[in-house]
């Protein structure tokens, strides 16, 4: 029985995935796209109904157990959070709740006296933990975000690494457990993702690596594995260490570290070329090359310019090769743009110092034209091949390689940071998408129809100080508003797959992470000058007027001079989050007249005193009852139509 329901909830989970998000490409008209969106959301609510009586009815008792678990249950949580959890194609069903199975079996694992048992667990555990630092490290908080599941992985490492004597070894009794001591002696290495600024990290990272290769050096460690792929174990090592500095050496790895790791790389792209035929199933030479050049900038031993011009080269043989997985096209279409983004940041002479971690600003200002072309190409070849062709097959590398290129933007004359943020969204969760676009039109609404009505609440917005002013330069207002409003959910991009948990209730720890969605959209936002000045909208915008309630907690009203403009957005993203009935809930869409009694209620604490009579007023009413009904229905049909044209 038990497993037959838990079999249940991962093909509700995988139907409300497709449903959340239909391939419009499949569909004949943008009335079809939008009615199959409303259907879908209708359809989704249902289901996450059953999932959720799952979840209370059957696995929650036993995740908050702590009596030993039979073995039948055993096997069939293991499967379930093998179900959840694909850490090979990366792209799972649902990481968190993976992670919190495999913690309980590990605990339950553990007052057992079953070594093999106990090993299983252990090796679980670390591929969630895995998961969930690739998840949260993305968020771009690093080491904070990430130190849980980081220390309950090494908890499992640690006890993996009791089996690295031989004779601890010899006594399992399977080949295959003794294969998978050896497989996580290299693999928990990355439990170390995310980590910043820390060069002992970096060297454990480093020692744990060797002692792998050197248990795979080691001729009584090899007599116990007789079948093992000791060739593959050895590029393996070596792989993860080039891996080791991470994004633009973001984990801090010093001077001496980076020229040891340059010289393992030089030797892997030597292995690689010694026999194709076998090391071609390993890994792409491509992603080698790839690993070389940037150890190889890292480290002093490659000039900027030169290394430039070999990742354009490498680009373009990845641009006309085929057969790459999803995770390997997402590394290598946004990840080679990335370390060209990374070596423009770069000072002259940073290799002098023994810790560079390098947080650069207003490369841009000096770009030559013939790097503008080279980003310019790069930016469309990530729209057309990454977005559109692997779309979410890849989701969790793929928000991971985006969040990164986001946080280190670059604009072009032919593509700014908010288009690109805007067809991510498009892309990757289209509802979304035209939740921004109404939010925009929405608050483009309300801040002219104040400028037109009452004018004076807008006083001290953008430095504008008196009535005369603000009148005059309305335009200018009306413009800001509407772009800022455009960008207050790109914070969200990093957090897509945790936001549209569907088929569940979020756990605590995700609606922490949510909260940090709008200081998220900041440190995308405050690299790009034209956009900086979005950001108390930004930050402000699930802020209540009165500051009483609200997130985050570091941000005040009371300190904006563009606080009117705040409640502004603010009204406008709550109107169209409570009124939609097509793609962002499953819930019924209220009228227009509920959400205007619900702002009357809030009036002073959660919304601007100023906004009911604005709603109230005939025009204005008209005019939102004229977006929300003509104007969602008509972005949704923008919507469908390009991504139709992106994917044909």
């Amino acid at each position: 029985m038990l497993r037959e329901r838990l079999d249940e909830y991962i093909r509700n989970t995988s139907q409300i995935r497709e449903l959340s998000n239909p391939d419009p490409a499949k569909l004949d008209s943008a009335g079809a796209y939008s009615k199959v969106l409303r259907d879908n959301f209708l359809l989704i609510g249902q289901i996450a109904q059953k999932n959720r009586a799952i979840l209370s009815e059957v696995l929650e008792p036993l995740l908050c157990s702590k009596d030993p678990l039979p073995e039948e249950i055993v096997s069939a949580l293991n499967q379930f959070s093998e179900s959840l959890l694909d850490a090979s194609s990366v792209n799972s069903l649902d990481i968190p709740l993976s992670y919190i199975v495999s913690v309980r079996l590990f605990e339950d694992a553990m007052q057992g006296d079953d070594p093999g048992r106990k090993l299983r667990q252990s090796d679980y555990l670390i591929s969630s933990c895995y998961s969930m630092i690739n998840l949260t490290k993305r968020l771009g908080f690093g080491a904070d975000a990430c130190f849980r599941f980081r220390e309950y992985g090494f908890l499992a490492a640690d006890y993996i690494k009791k089996f690295y004597d031989r004779h601890v070894l010899a006594s399992l009794e399977e080949e295959t457990l003794r294969e998978l001591v050896l497989i996580d002696s290299r693999f928990m290495v990355c439990l170390y993702e995310g980590s910043r600024e820390d060069a002992v990290l970096c060297q454990e990272n480093l020692d744990i690596l060797k002692r792998s290769a050197d248990l795979a050096k080691n001729p009584a460690i090899r007599a116990l594995v007789p079948h093992y792929d000791w060739r593959y174990h050895l590029f393996r090592c070596m792989e993860y260490a080039g891996a080791t500095p991470e994004h633009n050496n973001s984990r801090g790895c010093t001077l001496a570290q980076r020229r040891y790791i340059c010289e393992i790389c030089e030797r892997l792209l030597e292995i690689w070329d010694s026999d194709p035929a076998y090391y071609s199933n390993v890994s792409p030479r491509i992603y080698v090359k790839l690993e070389t050049l940037k150890n190889q900038f890292l480290s002093g031993r490659l000039k900027r310019e030169h290394y430039l011009d070999q990742l354009v080269s490498l680009y373009r043989e990845c641009e006309e090769s085929r057969g790459f997985s999803a995770a390997e096209e997402v590394h290598y279409i946004i990840g080679i743009p990335l370390e060209y983004i990374y070596a423009l940041e770069r000072p002259p002479g940073f290799v002098t110092k023994e810790n560079d971690y390098v947080s650069a600003s207003g490369p841009w200002e000096c770009l030559t034209p013939k790097q503008a072309d080279t980003l310019t190409r790069f930016y469309h070849m990530i729209e057309e091949r990454a977005l559109y062709t692997i779309g979410t097959s890849s989701n969790a590398y793929l928000l991971e390689f985006l969040s990164m290129l986001i946080m280190h933007f670059i604009e072009v004359p032919q593509v700014s940071c908010e288009e690109f943020c805007l067809s991510v969204m498009r892309a990757l969760h289209p509802p979304t998408y035209v939740h921004s676009l109404m939010v925009g039109e929405i608050s483009e609404c309300l801040c002219g129809n104040v400028l037109r009505l009452a004018p004076e609440h807008l006083a001290g917005v953008r430095g504008y100080e008196t009535v005369e002013d603000v009148r005059t330069h309305a335009k200018e207002i009306l413009a800001f508003v509407r772009h800022a409003a455009l960008c207050h959910d790109f914070g969200k991009i990093p957090l897509i797959d945790i936001i549209f948990v569907y088929g569940r209730r979020l756990f605590d720890f995700e609606f922490d992470l949510i909260r940090e969605h709008p200081d998220l959209g900041i440190a995308m936002l405050e690299r790009i000058p034209g956009m900086r000045a979005y950001g108390d909208i930004v930050r402000g915008h699930h802020k209540w007027h009165d500051n009483s309630d609200g997130y985050p907690g570091s941000f005040s009203l009371e300190h904006s001079k563009d606080a009117p403009l705040v409640d502004i957005v603010t009204c406008a993203d709550c109107m169209d989050a409570a009124t939609d009935t097509i793609g962002r809930s499953y819930n019924r869409g209220k009228t227009l007249d509920e959400y205007i009694a619900e702002v009357e209620e809030g009036s002073g604490t959660r919304y601007a005193a100023f906004l009911p009579k604005l709603l109230r007023d005939p025009q204005v009413y008209a005019q939102l009852n004229m977006i929300l009904e003509k104007g969602r229905e008509g972005y949704y049909r923008e919507t469908y139509q390009k991504l139709v044209e992106k994917r044909m």
